[in-house]
């Protein structure tokens, strides 16, 4: 029996305002490809399907797409709700989705019997038996907690989650003895480690549970939440698969991966299998002049346009250094295969550069707004320091008229 876990996926996703919709189906195409050729299972998607609890038309139509080429491979999946998922939104469409073989868990039933899902072979035998846990919401967490008080909310929370799990965990074993289980969830382990492009969640991060809260009899926890995978503890039973995708600069260095669990005479085996990088985003850092010269020496691997973050510093405000930040963004923007989705310019002093620091013999602070603004249009002919002048005043008197009032 071979299943696949995944999650995170956060399908709609924007980096700045450069849609990844692209990104997205080279993953769902490599999966499809993927499942059929390892003969998977199962699927498993712990969270996070949607970047927004209200996705965007093409979001939902690139999800029901990707859900009908997998019922074609003969995979089943097992889809529950991510902190950023609506409930609702998941569970909407459960009976039509059952007939492709494809279950969906937005929210915790009042009976917990039915978030366990046996797996069977050909002949009807129970070879595993699967928890599908999604996200859990406040309801659910003061049902697990309502018989106790607490000091705090905090941690009214954190033994809310744990006597879920712990409840979880007894009613698998109690009602599958000596078969191999498997629980999914979506929430945040203490001692894993956390990107900075994470969002903090209703319960937040400091509200993590530890490893101990994840009972004995349980073979493998397949979570999502966290983007880099990660295993928690040292036997790989406590596992992050991580985001298959980077969804921000800071995750651009990340291994992306799925895992296979692979059931087989009473255990389960796990193996990493690497996604392979469809997009190259890069950070470029210094003078206009120095990032002009990395965007020129990049070479790109991916059949997707590289994404650029750049940060410019120059010592001194020139009009040239601001034209030349523009002109670098038009330049690669208009370009098939670099797109630059930021870009800063940091001047370390106000004003321009003159090659000689004695023309400027007053101290910082004594210089008032009309110097510094006749320093920075310097360099702009007599025309254009007409209306640049005329346009100063105009803020400046508006200004001072409203300190008066």
């Amino acid at each position: 029996m071979k299943i696949l876990h995944t999650s995170d996926l956060h399908i709609g996703k924007r980096l700045y305002d450069y849609d990844l919709i692209e990104d997205h189906k080279s993953f769902f195409n490599w999966l499809i490809q993927t499942i059929s050729e390892w003969k998977i299972d199962y699927l498993l998607v712990t969270g996070d399907i949607f970047d927004q609890s209200n996705p965007s038309q093409d979001s939902l139509k690139l999800y029901y797409t990707f859900l009908a080429e997998l019922s074609k491979t003969g995979c089943q999946a097992i889809i529950t709700a991510g902190n950023h998922d609506s409930p609702a939104l998941i569970d909407a469409p459960e009976d039509i989705l059952s007939a492709l073989n494809i279950r969906v868990i937005g929210t915790i039933p009042e009976n917990i019997d039915e978030l366990m899902i046996p797996i069977q072979d050909s002949t009807g035998k129970v070879e595993a038996v699967i928890a599908a846990v999604p996200f859990l919401r406040d309801r659910d967490i003061r049902k697990a907690a309502e018989a106790e008080s607490y000091d705090s909310r905090l941690e009214a929370v954190r033994d809310g989650i744990t006597r879920f799990y712990g409840a979880l965990a007894n009613r698998m074993n109690e009602k599958y003895p000596d078969i191999p289980k498997i629980v999914t969830g979506h929430l945040y382990v203490q001692g894993a480690q956390l990107s900075g492009s994470e969002r903090e969640i209703q319960i937040g991060n400091l509200a993590g549970i530890e490893e101990t809260a994840f009972s004995e009899g349980i073979n493998h926890f397949a979570l999502g939440h966290l983007h880099k995978a990660q295993d928690v503890d040292a036997a790989k039973r406590i596992c992050y698969c991580g985001a298959p995708l980077p969804l921000s600069f800071a995750e651009r260095e990340y291994e992306n991966k799925i895992i296979l669990l692979t059931v087989e005479g009473g255990e389960i085996h796990q193996e990493d299998i690497r996604v392979p990088q469809f997009r190259l985003l890069v950070e470029i850092r210094g003078t206009g002049a120095e990032v002009a010269k990395q965007l020129s020496d990049i070479e790109n691997p991916c059949d997707l346009a590289v994404l650029a973050d750049i940060y410019i510093t120059e010592d001194c405000f020139t009009p040239e250094a601001m034209q030349h930040k523009e002109s670098l963004g038009n330049l690669y923007n208009n370009a098939a295969d670099v797109a630059i989705v930021q870009s800063r310019i940091k001047f370390m002093n106000i004003l321009p550069a003159t090659g000689n620091p004695s023309n400027h013999p007053e101290d910082f602070n004594a210089l008032t707004p009309d110097k510094v603004f006749e320093e920075i249009i310097k360099p702009y002919n007599e025309e254009e320091k007409t209306a640049l002048n005329e346009i100063f005043l105009e803020i400046k008197q508006t200004a001072e008229e409203r300190g008066k009032a």
